[in-house]
């Protein structure tokens, strides 16, 4: 991915979030929840309000990761589709204060498949 496109990666997940209705009202910092760095997208949930954690996070990080995936992948595959990136595995890194977990999915024209591993 371009320097260009990352900019715009970022730039759209931060869109992203400000536009998910469930998870705007639980932070302010919306470009720092999902950033991309050039090899990973870090989530960190550490900047969503303490209610919102502990009613969906605490004790549930892993269940909360897939779901997160299920709904965010599809609009990154819009984004890449647009950026005519046709093929990519992303690392989704979940930083919490209970834990630390990565996900990696591989993007493929609309298509994805997961893996992870808790850490």
């Amino acid at each position: 991915m371009s320097e260009e496109q990352k900019s715009k990666f970022n730039a759209y997940l931060a869109s992203w979030l400000r536009g998910n209705k469930y998870l705007r009202k639980y932070t302010t910092s919306y470009a720092s929840v999902l950033m991309y760095d050039g090899e990973h997208v870090i989530i960190n949930l550490n900047l969503l309000s303490d209610h919102y954690h502990q009613k969906f996070i605490t004790g549930k990080l892993g269940a909360y990761a897939n779901s997160l995936l299920s709904v965010l992948t599809p609009s990154i595959t819009d984004f890449f589709i647009a950026q005519n990136i046709s093929s990519c595995e992303l690392a989704f890194h979940f930083n919490d204060t209970t834990g630390k977990m990565a996900k990696y999915v591989q993007i493929n024209s609309g298509s994805f498949k997961e893996a992870s591993k808790a850490g």
